[in-house]
């Protein structure tokens, strides 16, 4: 590794085009003259604008309404992008960070008057590509560009919120037991029943001395609980945990919505205000309050993690606590599966989602957050709700949860919290896991050009070229490929065809 030859950061955020388009993106290549198809022996850069699907199709509907998939998306740029661009990493400023978006599919004539290029969408394929690869970590070096940045503005006043010890998204099947560290704003939330403290639903702690909650969570059979009958424990991982890292806290205010009532589902969420600020240790910190608006299309056919003490296989609570990788699924799918029971209930306020396999979000994980991560920190969109079924029998996993869309309620919840910021991007990678000595510790997505021009052939450290031997020792420029990795590049399937091994 050296300061010509680096790798670029592979995409590891939100796969909505939404986000990037009408945004500025950069190809880099070796690209033949634009309509003779000479080759330029310089490393050349393209301004590329990310499309919008439906301008797209708009602009050139005879090639793109047959052509374009959801694995697929346009680019508009000065040139037309063909010969040698073909392959090409499509390379976008993210948290001051470089990262590749797409790769060079399809390119345009130069004829054409606008010249849209279709890119294969590297964020539909993080899952296949991991496979194959260590993750590198972005380098999150600070930079003034005006590319296109997701970062939010932050005040140095406010406390740090969503950010745990590893910002690693460990792939999770089914139910496991969470790792330390990993949900430190998970809450277990604790009722007195025949002069003992039992543990009695999940909560999710949003400022340094507030939990969010379902509302049904705060309420008995005689109504809302008093506050000398509720505890709230932090840094839980074991409901038999006895060690200092747990910080047990009393209560001082419920709050639930005010639209909620006792029984019913509707407005499902609530507030609990502590006695004492929390102390902030690697075990307790509080989670960001969802902030990217209320549109399901940021979570829909997404995965998010709920953590919690629900009841296991065995109909019991679990002792440690345990994570589940959910999937958010449209309203109607949720209803036509039981239209009896979630058509009757579900409202705009509510969504749903299931987990994979023999694993599901169960009686005793009311309360608990359903979080997805951005950028590097985590926030909270969901709130466990209900799950159809008898709440003195196992879980029907093959239900869907039902869950409080928290992005709903943002504007009520903001009246009663302080203002957190999204966890500082220059936090260091901590872990206990055995398997930590396994992670790449490259950064990558850093270029030495802070300016993006093109001096010289270091500017973009992450281009590759694939050589063909068409005859003996006579190799030809076939494609381009990107470095995402110490020991791997990423580039169209086109590119490694059978013929040319």
């Amino acid at each position: 590794m050296t300061r010509f030859v680096q790798p670029v950061c592979l995409w590891d955020g939100n796969d909505d085009l939404g986000l990037i388009a009408n945004k500025t993106g950069w190809i880099n290549g070796f690209a033949g003259e634009e309509r003779y198809g000479t080759l330029i022996g310089k490393l050349q850069e393209v301004q590329v604008e990310i499309l919008h699907l439906e301008t797209c199709l708009t602009r050139n509907p005879d090639i793109y309404a047959e052509l374009l998939t959801s694995y697929l998306f346009c680019g508009q740029s000065a040139i037309a992008l063909s010969g040698s661009y073909g392959g090409s990493g499509l390379i976008v400023f993210k948290e001051g960070n470089w990262f590749i978006r797409g790769i060079v599919a399809m390119g345009s004539s130069p004829y054409f008057n606008f010249k849209i290029d279709g890119y294969t969408d590297v964020a539909q394929h993080q899952q296949w590509i991991g496979q194959y690869i260590v993750r590198t970590i972005p380098s999150k070096r600070i930079d003034n560009s005006d590319s296109i940045t997701l970062a939010q503005s932050y005040d140095l006043n406010r406390t740090q919120c969503g950010d745990r010890q590893i910002p690693i998204n460990f792939l999770m099947y089914n139910t496991r037991e969470a790792k330390d560290h990993h949900w430190p704003w998970h809450a277990a939330i604790f009722h007195l029943h025949q002069g003992k403290f039992g543990y009695n639903c999940g909560g999710s702690l949003i400022d340094t001395h507030t939990i969010l909650t379902a509302a049904h969570c705060i309420y008995t059979d005689d109504g809302l609980i008093s506050t000398n009958r509720i505890q709230v424990h932090l840094g839980r991982m074991e409901l038999n945990d006895t060690t200092n890292r747990v910080q047990v806290h009393n209560v001082t205010k419920l709050i639930p919505h005010p639209k909620f009532v006792k029984g019913s589902v509707h407005d499902d969420i609530a507030l609990i205000k502590l006695a004492n600020n929390i102390d902030m240790t690697h075990f307790v910190k509080p989670i960001c309050l969802w902030d990217k608006g209320s549109e399901m299309e940021w979570i829909t056919k997404s995965n998010g993690i709920v953590a919690g003490f629900g009841k296991t296989e065995r109909s019991s609570v679990s002792n440690h606590l345990r994570e589940t990788t959910i999937n958010v699924i449209n309203s109607m799918k949720c209803i036509e599966s039981n239209p009896d029971t979630y058509g009757k209930v579900l409202t705009s306020n509510m969504f749903c989602g299931k987990a994979n396999g023999s694993a599901s979000a169960c009686n005793g994980d009311s309360g608990g957050a359903l979080v997805f991560e951005f950028a590097g920190s985590w926030f909270v969109r969901g709130l466990v709700s209900f799950i159809p079924g008898d709440s003195t029998k196992s879980c029907d996993i093959s239900a869907y949860t039902v869950f409080t869309d928290v992005a709903k309620y943002r504007y009520w919840i903001e009246q009663y919290v302080e203002p957190t910021n999204p966890s500082n991007v220059n936090d260091q990678l901590i872990d206990d896991h055995p398997n930590i000595q396994y992670l790449s510790k490259d950064e990558c997505g850093i270029s030495p050009q802070a300016d993006r021009r093109i001096n010289d052939q270091t500017a973009q450290p992450w281009i590759g070229l694939i050589e063909i031997e068409f005859s003996k020792n006579s190799f030809h420029i076939w494609c381009q490929v990107t470095l995402i990795n110490e020991w791997y590049v990423v580039g169209p399937a086109h590119c490694y065809d059978s013929r040319w091994k």
